[in-house]
């Protein structure tokens, strides 16, 4: 479940969610960069949390260092929410973040496990989680618009519905 973008300077800019504490899905938004050319990888960027648990991140890029990112926030009661972090200085020794709720209403509810898929058990745990488990990333993406803003979508099984959400104030990530 990870992200991939380009930003104006050609750097590689990874996203992705880690554990805190091993064996748990207590987990961190993190972001990995690599200048053009693609020779090493950058020290990890950690988004601070806000909430419990964090899943499936991705990235977009605009111009040298300025990403956004969005994910799903693990709540109360294992509702999750989806979110947007913006940072014009990821680069940086210690990037500042602008974070936003996307919604107030849940969009997914499930354990950590079961919204990673790891529904299955035993042997034919494999090929149970590609016929049953959910499919929580369909429809779940983000994009920059030319003006910098952040565009994200995102389902909702709790509504069923797909809604699209447009940044209209806080940092751009172009400029």
């Amino acid at each position: 479940y990870a992200g991939i973008s380009v930003d104006g300077a050609s750097n590689v800019w990874l996203s992705y969610t880690e554990s805190v504490h091993p064996g748990d899905y207590t987990s961190e938004v993190r972001l990995r960069s690599a200048p053009a050319g693609g020779t090493a990888w950058r020290r990890p960027v950690v988004v601070p949390r806000t909430q419990g648990g964090s899943l499936f991140a991705l990235v977009a890029a605009g111009d040298a260092g300025k990403v956004a990112v969005s994910w799903l926030a693990l709540g109360a009661d294992s509702l999750w929410y989806p979110r947007l972090a913006v940072s014009t200085d990821a680069l940086g020794r210690t990037p500042h973040w602008t974070q936003t709720a996307l919604s107030q209403e849940p969009t997914h509810r499930g354990s950590p496990a079961a919204m990673s898929a790891a529904c299955g058990t035993g042997p034919t745990s494999g090929l149970q989680q590609g016929l049953v488990c959910g499919r929580f990333l369909d429809n779940f993406g983000i994009a920059v618009d030319r003006a910098g803003r952040a565009m994200v979508v995102w389902p909702s099984h709790l509504q069923n519905a797909t809604f699209v959400a447009t940044q209209t104030a806080g940092p751009d990530v172009r400029r």
